[in-house]
């Protein structure tokens, strides 16, 4: 995925001097049979200055979005984003393209409109595990001061009734090369076309000579480091151009807008192997593509994404990231994730009164335009409001126009290293239309013990889960493994590999395992680059190495790589281990813990335990089984006499207190609220103030 703004995928890398991040271009080709060519980068690293000690470039995601335009005149269009900060002579792009192709600027914000409604939903659900209680209590109804057919208090029928207390509750590939015909040899380098687009200048050439193409391009002020050569030479090998850009010196680079190539064509393509030498670990690739059908990867499988994948390291955030990378590898690593089928976004006025039908294209109902506000961004009257043709209209008019012009889009994603960059991905139409309509939604769940932790029979078996379950959103490679520190989540590399921290998808820094060789010998061309290591601090009894411009650790035996923010790996002691590299919900092995059922509860005076059923049971630990005695059912309780249960902690009360269950007081045989009992009541009282009055007299 490439970067721009806005969107909520831009999130740039900083190093110490400058920061570079551009996006490969997006390239299509048409062939019989596809031709994998081993090459390498497609921007070339900025030659550093001799103060300065960094000079890497940091691709964490690429996303392009092409147009297929089938029928008798096919046309491919790629619209690719450049996200660049720093010195503009620093600049330096190249991409093999098929022909010359039709060169104009995108728009940035049409990408963050276009991603928003086509990117999975991804839901954690939160599941808490706790054994549910298995008992309830039940008590006799209260005993009735009114009059009863039995003479002991009850009303009719009263005595067998119970109640509840506190219940539990197509082909495609490389073409024939359009340079050096003829029969004299072809010059070293051919210039097809020069053009300046935007901020950008470009050049489209072709060459036989990797290394002379590279001269060539470095005499004329386009930067390329002297190692590209070999990389560019098999794409001009197989009869393929090159279009190299720089910014012009001028440019401001926080506002670089997208370009947009077309080439004849019905198969796009991304040149991936290029990617490699910029690309950061686990680096994204999403392609959307706009059509009338359904399209896939070419000879590339598509992955499942299951519910057992999909989790969380804290409750909140999801690992969706690397999940995709973790299915990808599972399949080779080359598996893609189809994420969207479906109908075109669309964009839909915010204001429809007002910029809707009823009120035409040009009639402006309700005073909008000239209000220095944005209302109406499809409406030609509030165009000056919107931005002209680079603000949110003409943006707004993109996504409208790809929306009316194609009928179905698919977007498909998937998740490399360099060292697995050996392949250009290509996509057709699918053999088969028989596909879900749709966004897809993904679902997984955070399991817990939330109110329970302390019943866990084992309780070492209980803080590995805790300990482990980081290792959601932590992906170790397919060698690696991921274990639990006092850290967090860290990487245990295979003895061919060292740790690396890197910025993941959603900008946070994570750790992960590399190659000891580097895909890319960036100094290869005879450069003196700096090292990587020089002044990093590092924890006791590591080691770093310089592994292609950044710093990579080896930790010592029993210990694991961690990303602490820094951008070296620290290590920490394993205090628990997985069996696997992460990448998938590790909160499900809480599911297996034997957890003791939750102690009976306590009833109140006159009640008893009954069983109810549960759909979480627990384990009958000592504390978890009643007492037979609690079991018994009492007898029904009376106004006037008290019955102590087996579960009455303290002594029986006096007859007095007891009665007051029924919310009256013994006076004779009397309770209180019938008309006798009233009426003695007040002949005491009458009785008591005859002798206070006498003994005032």
């Amino acid at each position: 995925m490439c970067h721009s703004e806005p969107g909520p995928w831009v999130r740039p890398v900083e190093t110490s001097r400058f920061v570079l991040i551009t996006a490969c271009a997006a390239l299509i080709w048409v062939s019989a049979v596809p031709r994998p060519a081993e090459a390498c980068g497609c921007l070339s690293p900025p030659i550093p200055a001799p103060e300065e000690v960094d000079f890497a470039v940091n691709q964490e995601s690429e996303l392009i979005i092409f147009e297929v335009e089938q029928g008798d005149d096919p046309h491919v269009t790629a619209h690719v984003l450049i996200k660049y900060a720093g010195d503009p002579e620093k600049f330096g792009w190249l991409i093999p393209v098929p022909s010359v192709p039709e060169l104009s600027l995108s728009h940035s914000g049409a990408f963050g409109l276009i991603e928003e409604q086509t990117r999975p939903a991804i839901n954690i659900t939160p599941r808490n595990v706790c054994p549910q209680q298995q008992w309830t209590c039940r008590t006799h109804p209260p005993p009735s001061c009114t009059s009863s057919s039995d003479g002991r208090g009850y009303s009719a029928g009263g005595g067998a009734q119970y109640d509840d207390y506190n219940a539990a509750g197509d082909s495609g590939g490389f073409g024939a090369g359009t340079g050096g015909a003829g029969s004299a040899p072809p010059p070293p380098v051919t210039v097809y076309a020069r053009e300046s687009v935007g901020d950008y200048e470009t050049v489209t050439i072709g060459a036989g000579d990797g290394e002379a193409a590279v001269q060539w391009l470095n005499d004329q002020g386009f930067i390329v480091n002297s190692t590209m050569g070999k990389y560019m030479q098999p794409y001009l090998d197989a009869g393929m151009l090159f279009l190299a850009s720089k910014l012009q010196p001028n440019a401001d680079v926080s506002e670089l807008r997208p370009l947009r190539m077309r080439y004849a064509g019905d198969t796009p393509a991304i040149p991936l192997q290029l990617t490699a030498v910029a690309a950061e670990p686990h680096l994204t690739v999403t392609a959307i593509i706009y059509a009338d059908g359904p399209y896939e990867p070419y000879g590339h499988p598509i992955v499942e994404v299951g519910e057992d994948d999909i989790g969380s390291p804290d409750g909140s955030a999801n690992n969706y990231a690397a999940v995709l990378s973790r299915l990808a590898d599972s399949v080779g690593g080359d598996g893609f994730v189809l994420e969207y089928y479906g109908t075109p976004p669309a964009y839909a006025d915010p204001n429809p009164q007002c910029c809707g039908a009823q009120g035409g294209v040009t009639d402006d109902i309700c005073g909008v335009s000239g209000n220095g506000v944005c209302e109406c961004p499809l409406r030609d009257y509030d165009a000056v409001d919107c931005g002209g043709e680079s603000g949110p209209a003409a943006e707004i008019g993109m996504v409208a126009e790809l929306a009316s012009k194609y009928t179905r889009v698919t977007r498909l994603s998937t998740r490399l290293s360099p060292e697995e960059m050996s392949f250009d991905p290509m996509f057709r139409p699918m053999l088969s239309d028989d596909v879900e309509m749709g966004r897809r939604t993904f679902t997984g769940t955070h399991t817990v013990l939330t109110g329970c932790s302390a019943d866990v029979v084992n309780g070492p078996a209980y803080d590995q889960v805790v300990s482990t379950q980081e290792c959601a959103s932590t992906y170790c490679g397919v060698e690696g493994q991921c274990v639990g520190t006092a850290a967090g989540a860290g990487c245990v590399c295979s003895r061919q590999e060292l740790a690396r921290v890197f910025t993941d998808l959603d900008g946070t820094r994570a750790v992960t395992c590399v190659p000891q060789q580097g895909t890319v010998d960036l100094s290869a061309g005879g450069l003196e680059l700096p090292d990587a290591c020089a002044g990093k601090e590092l924890s006791a009894g590591s080691s770093c190495f310089d592994i292609g411009g950044f710093a990579t650790v080896l930790c010592p035996a029993g210990q694991a790589a961690v990303s602490t923010g820094a951008d070296v790996a620290a290590c920490e002691p394993v205090v628990a281990e997985t069996d696997g590299p992460g990448g998938r919900n590790y909160t499900l092995g809480v599911d297996a813990l034997e957890v003791c059922a939750p102690a009976p509860p306590a009833c109140p005076r006159h009640g008893w335990l009954e069983p109810v059923a549960v759909q979480i049971e627990g384990s009958q630990c000592l504390s978890s089984v009643p007492d037979a005695s609690w079991l018994e059912v009492p007898p029904m309780p009376t106004c006037g006499a008290y019955y102590p249960t087996p579960m009455d902690t303290a002594a029986p009360r006096a007859q007095e207190d007891d009665v007051s269950l029924c919310g009256c007081r013994a006076v004779g045989s009397q309770p209180v609220g019938s008309p006798a009992g009233g009426l003695a009541a007040l002949l005491v009282m009458l009785g008591a103030a005859l002798r206070l009055r006498r003994g005032q007299g």
